[in-house]
């Protein structure tokens, strides 16, 4: 089973709730499932979905900040929801992927990584 299979209908029920934060949705479920890449539900496991949450770059190919990868986690989490519910996954593979934590603001000024 292809996964880019269930974004037109997951997009369609998504577009529903927020539209305004389509283009950005599509952005971050198109880096996990490429259009024309197939990604079989096989390949779906933890080792995978962390190393295209690390490997996440922004519309211009830049690296992001840790806040951005935790909306992209809740993103791809959203997605295998979806996923979860119509029977294509038992459980949702992103619970076994932790999110980034957020900066801590009340350090000594150090910023987050990137």
């Amino acid at each position: 089973m292809e996964l880019s299979a269930f974004v037109p209908d997951f997009t369609d029920v998504y577009r529903l709730r927020r539209p305004k934060a389509l283009e950005k949705l599509l952005h971050r479920l198109r880096w996990l499932v490429p259009a024309r890449e197939p990604v079989p539900r096989s390949r779906v496991n933890r080792a995978y979905l962390l190393s295209r949450l690390y490997a996440y770059r922004d519309e211009h190919g830049k690296p992001v900040s840790a806040n951005t990868l935790r909306r992209v986690h809740s993103a791809w989490s959203v997605f295998f929801d979806y996923l979860t519910e119509r029977g294509v996954f038992e459980d949702n593979p992103m619970l076994r992927v932790k999110a980034p934590k957020p900066p801590n603001h009340r350090s000594s000024g150090t910023s987050w990584p990137r």
